[in-house]
């Protein structure tokens, strides 16, 4: 997948607002949507997949590295699912 996406400031992640973000944290990388985030009253963000298989993944605030809010998804894979044609 290639998207296009704005480096967000470490300090800044606090006020990340809904939408779709890739985040860097501890040893993993994730792109998945950002729907509350609860950095500031609680310490923690949950991201969510779009991909309803997939889940969520909730981030203790000091584990995140880096996070970019993605802009654009330029090129992806699609997942199909098996179809029937009888």
């Amino acid at each position: 997948m290639q998207v296009a996406a704005v480096l967000i400031p470490l300090e800044d992640c606090k006020y990340a607002v809904s939408g779709v973000y890739a985040v860097v944290f501890g040893s993993q990388f994730a792109i998945k949507r950002i729907k509350d985030n609860d950095l500031l009253t609680k310490g923690y963000l949950v991201l969510h997949s779009d991909n309803e298989n997939a889940g969520s993944l909730t981030v203790a605030g000091e584990d995140i590295r880096y996070m970019w809010r993605v802009l654009e998804i330029m090129r992806g894979w699609i997942i199909a699912r098996p179809v029937h044609l009888w």
